[in-house]
């Protein structure tokens, strides 16, 4: 048995978002003695997530988009050529050329990790990867998710797998009335009520429907300002349904910042309107910072785990949503949630330890 295990992620994007922040939190809390990681991704740009993996002392290998099957091919089989070593290859999302390779290179423990309920959008693209990563998992050894739900749309009702919680640094997150003040203070939101959402600008995440209950909200209480946290290739749609609503005196657009526990802090409220989730680890960052949060129907019960989760049907109309946001952002005070997000399973510290263990069995194995 290796007294250092070595594990190679892979990750497509990388970019920014909740699975580049949960790898990120895992990696940083590692017992750099114990575990040696790098990442395998089909990106060339240098990212803010890849710089602080970097920056943790993992090495970043970045393929071409997977467009030209001959060129992608002939790229991957030269990295695993020369990059053969690793104990464990733990990827996010399944790639039969990617397992088939480090098979055939002599890399014997392949994890496949669920972290999502569907794909984004159901086109050719979408049936081509349903036939490949049908049979991308026949090639792994061990099953991973971030839910029950998760795990069942990757794997099927029948097959086993093993949940590993998508966890925080909880103490980042407690809340702190001096910090929200500041935050609050400094965004200009002093006197407003102000719903917030932090997620990527994407389909899943549905900013729309969320907009059309901000703009109902609006007409309730109309010192009320939405606070958006994130980027993505749906910016252009939501900046311009923000400006077909009029809403943009009361719609503040932060983009990707490093300060999300500060913002969770100045928010009164959370709103996540998924279309569908995986696990969205921001659900446990805000239960953390002791935030109400309004969801979808269509977001796992496993999310909740204190009385601060709410879920609504997607079938609700806007109006419905923003009265129940209103009621439940009223009644809510804000307290100390150390001991239920530790006691729940979502702390970082715990879910790292864990996985060092797993990796050590796996090499064992």
């Amino acid at each position: 048995m290796p007294e250092r295990v070595k594990v190679l992620f892979y990750a497509p994007g990388f970019l920014f978002g909740g699975i580049e922040s949960l790898m990120i939190g895992w990696c940083e809390n590692f017992d750099s003695k114990r575990v040696r990681f790098d990442l395998l991704r089909e990106q060339r740009e240098e990212t803010d997530a890849v710089k602080r993996l970097k920056a943790l002392g993992g090495n970043v290998y970045s393929l071409p988009h997977f467009r030209s099957l001959p060129s992608y091919f002939k790229e991957l089989t030269a990295f695993f050529r020369d990059h053969n070593d690793y104990d464990v290859l733990h990827a996010q999302t399944p790639n039969l050329f990617v397992f088939f390779l480090a098979r055939m290179h002599g890399i014997r423990n392949i994890v496949i990790h669920s972290h999502t309920t569907r794909y984004n959008r159901y086109n050719i693209s979408s049936a081509i990867k349903t036939v490949l990563n049908w049979n991308a998992k026949k090639l792994v050894t061990d099953r991973l998710a971030c839910s029950h739900t998760a795990g069942q749309w990757m794997y099927g009702k029948n097959k086993e797998f093993t949940i590993v919680n998508n966890s925080i640094d909880t103490v980042n997150y407690l809340f702190n009335s001096d910090v929200r003040d500041t935050t609050r203070a400094a965004l200009g939101l002093s006197e407003n009520l102000v719903i917030g959402n932090v997620s990527r600008f994407s389909i899943p995440k549905n900013h729309l429907f969320l907009l059309e209950i901000f703009n109902e909200i609006l007409k309730i209480n109309p010192k009320s300002k939405l606070l958006l946290v994130g980027d993505g290739e749906l910016r252009p749609m939501i900046e311009k349904k923000i400006a077909d609503l009029g809403l943009g005196d009361s719609v503040i657009l932060t983009g990707v910042r490093d300060d999300i526990p500060d913002l969770l802090q100045a928010m009164d409220l959370f709103l996540l309107p998924s279309i569908f989730e995986g696990f969205p680890v921001t659900i446990v960052e805000a239960q953390a910072s002791s935030l109400p949060c309004v969801l979808s129907d269509a977001v796992t019960e496993e999310t909740r785990f204190t009385d601060l989760v709410s879920f609504i049907s997607l079938e609700r109309p806007a109006k419905f949503w923003a009265e129940q946001v209103l009621e439940r952002a009223a009644k809510t005070e804000r307290t100390n949630r150390y001991e239920d997000v530790v006691k729940a399973g979502y702390d970082m510290k715990t879910t790292a330890k864990w996985l060092e263990d797993y990796y050590f069995r796996l090499a064992k194995k």
